[in-house]
């Protein structure tokens, strides 16, 4: 019998999607979302109307407040087509 761990998503040894495949697995629709309505936005951006789906805009958003390791969720409203997302 092959060794298989509880809790694999505590391992860090293991790769990040992994990780999270697996613990989020364990969660319904309800729940994930009720995780993310726990905590305050730490940052918004309201994005122009371009024109169109090929016109491009950047936002750029400070994460005021936040300081340490954290999980970060992007919640979007509306029609977006998303190209990049880069956190420096």
């Amino acid at each position: 019998m092959a060794y298989k761990e509880n809790n694999p998503y505590q391992n860090p040894e293991l790769p990040l999607e992994t990780r999270l495949d697996d613990l989020l697995s364990r969660f319904t629709l309800e729940e994930k979302m009720a995780l993310i309505a726990q905590y305050p936005p730490a940052g918004a951006c309201q994005v122009p109307i371009t024109g169109g789906w090929q016109e491009w805009t950047t936002c750029q958003i400070s994460l005021n407040g936040a300081s340490g390791q954290h999980t970060v969720y992007l919640k979007f409203s509306g029609d977006i087509q998303l190209s990049w997302i880069r956190m420096d």
